[in-house]
């Protein structure tokens, strides 16, 4: 699936019949406010289109994602993405609560959910492992530095700011570079010591 860079613009709302309703529910999105979430899809000879609605009580939000694709199947198509869609790390603060939909059932969608559950907690537990053999980690342990391990798959460790601040910067376990936005300082874990 290639997301297109410049998706056409399209007046879906007045073509809302047109597209389907992939997923209706809600979340939380911080401090107990709630929201509601509309998932929709078209599908086109060589292309689908996917549009988002969201809202709270404080503001609302719409956007479009267009795809090129190959598929074999319209059910196979419109699970990949909403699979895709669940796992994308941090977005949901409870999970989503299923309200209703055209193509899912809540069922099907909460054995989703789990199965994402499921292979969180797999990737939770290889990060700890992880973690316990890596001597990067050790090192900064031992210095006195708080090391978190990425939730989902495609996020970057955590660890408490070089410069000492309450604060966290990610940093990328493969080259051993930090980068704080907040402080406009990084570098490489080796040279750590002159931050401190």
């Amino acid at each position: 699936m290639k997301l297109i860079e410049h998706p056409e613009k399209i007046d879906y709302f007045s073509n809302k019949k047109e597209f389907k309703l992939l997923i209706c529910y809600e979340d939380e999105v911080f401090d107990g406010i709630g929201y509601m979430c509309n998932l929709y899809f078209q599908i086109l000879p060589n292309s689908v289109r996917f549009i988002f609605e969201n809202q709270t009580k404080n503001f609302a939000y719409e956007g479009l994602f267009v795809f090129e694709v190959e598929y074999e199947s319209e059910q196979a198509l419109v699970l990949h993405f909403l699979n895709a869609y669940l796992e994308v790390p941090g977005f949901f603060i409870d999970g989503p609560m299923y309200v209703k939909s055209d193509f899912i059932s809540e069922a099907d969608f909460n054995v989703l959910l789990n199965e994402i559950a499921e292979r969180d907690r797999l990737f939770s537990e290889s990060m700890l492992l992880l973690k316990k053999i890596t001597p990067l980690i050790k090192s900064l342990e031992k210095k006195g530095y708080s090391v978190f391990i990425p939730k989902k798959k495609g996020q970057l460790w955590d660890i408490q700011c070089p410069t000492k601040r309450p604060h966290y910067v990610k940093f990328n376990l493969t080259d051993k570079q930090w980068y704080c936005g907040y402080c406009k300082v990084g570098g490489a874990f080796n040279d750590i010591g002159q931050f401190s």
